[in-house]
């Protein structure tokens, strides 16, 4: 089977992930819940397969396929849930703790030759800082 050529995603694999929804969902509809988590938005089948294409066509986009290493930081939780299943769809993901130590982190990074790396999003600050770093004001 052809999955991902070097950059673009292949539209047998883009079947191929629909044949594989509609027999995991078995009898279900694409509306029926496929991830879901106290206090947050539940994930139905149809949204999980889009953000799987979509999660390999921006994957491809800046060079990796399928062989590639592709490290994912997240807490455990549906976020990291959606990450693992949608990169390990096109790449290959290398999920870390996110509790390691700034020298864990080089050791795995340096072992696994990721191409990428997946984080949360830190928030955005509110107002600006008042000085910049290293300013004396």
């Amino acid at each position: 089977m052809t999955c991902i050529d070097e950059m673009n995603v292949c539209g047998e694999f883009r079947d191929d992930i629909n044949a594989y929804f509609r027999s995991a969902a078995g009898a279900r509809r694409g509306d029926a819940v496929a991830i879901a988590a106290p206090d947050a938005t539940a994930l139905t089948y149809d949204g999980l397969r889009a953000l799987i294409v979509e999660t390999i066509a921006s994957l491809n986009e800046i060079g990796i396929g399928r062989n590639d290493r592709v490290a994912i930081v997240l807490p455990n939780g549906p976020e990291m849930a959606t990450a693992f299943i949608a990169i390990s769809s096109g790449a290959t993901s290398a999920p870390l703790n996110p509790a390691y130590r700034t020298d864990e982190f080089e050791f795995y990074m340096s072992d696994l030759g990721a191409k990428a790396l997946v984080v949360e999003q830190a928030p955005r600050p509110r107002s600006k800082p008042r000085k910049s770093l290293g300013s004396s004001s």
